[in-house]
């Protein structure tokens, strides 16, 4: 269940169409990452997932963190090609090194989830801390799972509550629910703690 809701996660951020147009003094590699994002949703040009990954991937050469998580994205998702999730490691690791958040949380998932790398739940956690610190809210809510879970932590639902908790602060509907449904394994004092520390 876990690995579906992560992968409609992937989708939607390839559904995305991320920047709107070029607009004047953008870089070198934002107008290679663009011309990548027209093909891929087909703006002003026929699309082409082979066309896109092209441009994506001359965006990543000039080190376009976003050129390499889409690529990575493309891989793991298997949307326009065969799934890779080696080569996806390997993109999302590129974007990682420059602080992509959407890629650590990749990442992690794929640790968390055994995908390409052998399940390691705490390097899954450390890359989900990395990614939630740059504001990415599923990673947040990743998190929160391990925790509910006790995979490769002891189980506690509080700390669970507490990443729920944080990426519900920042809008996520996703985390607000599970934060819902872990408030009845807690006391009215652990949620006032936690509520009050979420607010600092």
């Amino acid at each position: 269940m876990i690995k579906r809701a992560f992968v409609v996660v992937m989708l939607a951020v390839l559904s995305a169409p991320g920047w709107a147009s070029a607009a004047e003094g953008v870089s070198e590699a934002d107008s290679l990452y663009l011309r990548g994002e027209s093909f891929f949703f087909g703006r002003g040009v026929k699309q082409s997932c082979t066309e896109a990954v092209k441009w994506y991937e001359k965006a990543a050469e000039k080190g376009h963190s976003g050129g390499m998580y889409q690529i990575g994205a493309i891989h793991f998702v298997g949307r326009c090609m065969k799934k890779d999730y080696a080569k996806a490691l390997k993109w999302f690791r590129k974007a990682a090194e420059r602080n992509h958040a959407e890629a650590m949380t990749s990442l992690g998932f794929m640790h968390d989830a055994g995908l390409g790398v052998a399940r390691d739940y705490e390097a899954a956690l450390n890359w989900y801390r990395k990614a939630a610190d740059l504001g990415d809210t599923q990673a947040m809510i990743n998190a929160g799972n391990l925790y509910r879970l006790g995979r490769g932590v002891k189980q506690d639902n509080l700390e669970a509550y507490r990443w729920y908790r944080r990426g519900a602060d920042k809008g996520n509907k996703e985390a607000a629910e599970a934060a819902s449904h872990v408030e009845g394994f807690l006391s009215q004092e652990q949620l006032d703690a936690a509520n009050q520390g979420s607010r600092r």
